[in-house]
């Protein structure tokens, strides 16, 4: 496990290195990590999840095309392993919910009839298709969540291969008032435009959204921005300036008719679920889940 910097260290520190140690610092099973990053991706995964949602969440998650589960043959352990994984996160924060998904509530929403882990949406394109680290079913307008922990603390410059050009032709071909291609072409154009927000990420999972409605899956999708934040976010710089990409995002994808844009913080949805009359194990997840990620970086 990382251990704590002296302060004259701490002031050298990058506002990332503060979180992914902070992070690191509230592991539960600290015998089961090393360097933050825990041996088996069972240790990862909170004591309040039941055996069986676990199962199936890492099975889920192993099936996905983001390789959570696969080290790299440099010997690296997989992303999921680390202290400040998003898949993890997201994962702690749902898995619990699986079997009880009529009492989930998410920014308001609620209707749900299951949860899914790493939902594949092709694009149309060839290639591996965009996975979105957590999908909501429901009858009508469904919730694809992407999961953010420290990522977006890095600087970002958006990337799309050539054929994401004759795409997005095709979606403004096909759909006249779809924002997408005017926000790919900005985006190509001006790669740096959104620093500390993975933009392009966001497009290319707007674009399988899309592509969905297209095939008949659903008239609507709401694509919900989940991300994590420390306590003491306010005295950070670089989460005010994610916050203000995000919203530069969201208002650049307002009037889409297909694909309704949301953000929402972690701290904000566990408040949301704390406001709740839960039944005793969910009251205790949801405390070992503020026990593990509600953390301060002072």
């Amino acid at each position: 496990m990382l251990m704590r910097s002296n302060r004259k260290e701490d002031d050298r520190m990058s506002t990332r290195e503060k979180a992914v140690e902070a992070l690191a610092a509230t592991v539960e099973r600290k015998d089961s990590f090393e360097s933050g990053y825990a041996n088996e991706p069972e240790a990862n995964v909170l004591a309040t999840v039941g055996a069986t949602q676990r199962q199936r969440a890492l099975k889920q998650l192993g099936d996905g095309d983001g390789a959570e589960l696969k080290g790299s043959d440099a010997g690296k352990k997989p992303h999921f392993h680390a202290a400040h994984s998003s898949s993890a996160l997201a994962l702690n924060s749902f898995a619990a919910w699986i079997d009880s998904e009529h009492e989930l509530r998410v920014d308001g929403e609620g209707g749900f009839e299951a949860i899914q882990f790493e939902r594949k949406f092709p694009t149309g394109l060839h290639g591996t298709p965009p996975n979105l680290d957590v999908y909501l079913s429901r009858a009508r307008n469904p919730i694809a969540i992407e999961s953010k922990c420290t990522e977006f603390l890095a600087v970002h410059k958006a990337k799309f291969a050539e054929s994401y050009r004759q795409r997005f032709d095709e979606v403004a071909e096909e759909d006249g008032d779809s924002p997408l291609p005017g926000l790919y072409r900005e985006l190509d154009e001006d790669p740096g435009m959104f620093r500390h927000l993975d933009a392009a990420q966001l497009v290319k999972h707007a674009l399988g959204l899309w592509n969905a409605k297209q095939n008949g899956q659903s008239d609507q999708y709401l694509l919900l921005y989940l991300y994590w934040e420390p306590t003491d976010a306010g005295e950070y710089t670089e989460f005010r300036n994610h916050r203000k990409d995000v919203a530069e995002f969201a208002a650049a994808m307002e009037g889409d008719k297909t694909i309704h844009f949301r953000s929402m913080s972690y701290l904000d949805l566990w408040d949301e679920w704390a406001s709740r009359d839960l039944h005793p194990g969910l009251d205790a997840h949801l405390r070992a889940l503020r026990s593990r990620y509600a953390v301060s970086l002072a």
